[in-house]
């Protein structure tokens, strides 16, 4: 918590989003309740706004955007998990901040 206080103070953050990892059926398990746990004391520490959202299915459409290694045998090790959870992250926030724009206009 004190990590990302810090740097959300740092970078001068005008919000904060937390992903939710809820179950497919939309229930919060106990990952999410773990999530949201972090996203209140986040909000008790920061004078921004911290929001949550469903990052269900984000690491399996990260798997399909991501390309794949090459399928020589010196080149069968797995992609970094660093990778596939910033692209993860990056589908959330995006996921996010489209649902905030609001309809498009035409």
């Amino acid at each position: 918590v004190e990590a990302v206080t810090q740097l959300a103070r740092e970078q001068d953050a005008q919000a904060l989003v937390v992903g939710l990892a809820l179950t497919l059926s939309g229930a919060l398990g106990p990952q999410a309740q773990r999530a949201q746990a972090l996203a209140d004391a986040l909000a008790g520490r920061l004078d921004i706004p911290v929001h949550t959202w469903d990052e269900r299915l984000t690491s399996a459409e990260a798997r399909h955007r991501l390309p794949r290694p090459a399928r020589r045998a010196s080149a069968r090790k797995r992609r970094p998990k660093g990778d596939l959870d910033a692209m993860a992250a990056a589908i959330l926030l995006q996921a996010y901040l489209d649902s905030q724009r609001g309809p498009a206009s035409e």
